[in-house]
């Protein structure tokens, strides 16, 4: 049997300390882990994405093909559209709930190895609704904050185009949507990178999302807790839009080689025998492979709040003096080092 180490959580860690521990935490755990997911998320991401597709499909086709006479055919078809992301909004939001209630009981327990998914599932029914809450609340602040971003980044360009024609200076305009879309994108970052582990926090420390976005906004406005964070938000971007760009490449592979053994020219248009097998089978299954993925930046992130959370209030380093000479210190070959 091999020997189990437990992962200590409330440490301090690097950029790339974070990212080694995450696919640690991942690659231990991930027959529970991904038991987890595949038995009580998965069927519901597949149901809404292939939903969202059929119903882009319909609307597609539809198009194409003229909707003189089929408004209603395509009211239909936005309907089952908006009941496809209603079901995958509450799977989003149960998907994330789960991973870091999973965490929690990891951290908790004396042996982590002893968990089963019906431990992580009863742990996040338990959870669920506030965890809902805590997802929409996020959501709804980052769209709104983005929203006025996006307004500002607007009006400012429609004072750039103004200032531009009247100076004559089409180069000037060109400078202007640059500097303004530099800004927005920093903007945008900075409001994902200080609201997100607001949800681990309200998950793990058991406190409600309205101090846990006060706990967050103030962990990482401090300097180098700043710039760690960009570094873990922007990294996980670029992992997740890898993967993404893996699992949904496949995609293009079937479309050429249907295309190229398509003996009817129109099997690949809207409405298509191939157009159909792509929207209705193709795209939905590599979506659930995408989403699988997704348990990388969760756990990259969980991670980094408690690094974050480390430098702020050192918990684990206090805890780490308190037990030193008790009979629950494990000795020094279970604390991770960290400079």
């Amino acid at each position: 049997m091999k020997s189990f180490t437990k992962i200590p959580f409330r440490v301090s860690r690097d950029l790339g300390q974070i990212y080694n521990t995450a696919f640690k935490f991942i690659r231990q755990n991930r027959s529970v882990l991904f038991k987890s997911i595949t038995f009580y998320i998965m069927p519901f991401i597949l149901l809404a994405a292939m939903l969202l597709f059929t119903a882009a499909g319909n609307v597609i086709t539809t198009v194409y093909r003229g909707v003189s006479g089929n408004w209603l055919h395509v009211g239909l078809s936005v309907v089952q559209a908006l009941f496809g992301l209603l079901i995958g909004y509450l799977a989003y939001a149960t998907y994330i709930t789960l991973v870091y209630e999973y965490m929690k009981l990891y951290h908790e327990s004396e042996n982590p190895q002893d968990i089963t998914h019906q431990d992580v599932w009863k742990a996040t029914k338990k959870r669920f609704f506030l965890g809902f809450a805590n997802v929409l609340i996020w959501g709804i602040l980052v769209s709104t904050l983005t929203g006025v971003v996006l307004f500002l980044f607007y009006l400012f360009l429609i004072v750039g185009f103004l200032i531009s024609a009247a100076l004559n200076a089409p180069w000037l305009i060109i400078v202007f949507y640059g500097l303004l879309y530099l800004i927005e994108y920093s903007l945008v970052l900075y409001i994902q990178v200080f609201s997100f582990p607001m949800i681990f926090l309200s998950a793990f420390e058991r406190i409600d999302v309205f101090t846990a976005f006060g706990k967050s906004f103030s962990m990482v406005n401090r300097k180098t807790n700043f710039w760690n964070a960009i570094g873990v938000t922007v990294v996980g971007g670029l992992i997740m839009f890898i993967l993404r760009y893996i699992t949904l490449f496949p995609a293009t592979i079937i479309g050429g080689i249907f295309a190229y053994n398509s003996i009817n020219p129109n099997d690949m248009l809207p409405g298509g025998m191939y157009f159909k097998i792509l929207v209705n089978g193709v795209l939905p299954t590599l979506t659930l492979l995408y989403f699988y993925t997704f348990v990388v930046y969760l756990v990259a992130e969980g991670f980094e709040s408690l690094s974050l959370d480390e430098r702020v209030s050192a918990k684990g380093l206090l805890n780490k003096i308190e037990k030193i000479g008790t009979y629950r210190d494990k000795g020094p070959e279970y604390y991770e080092v960290s400079y």
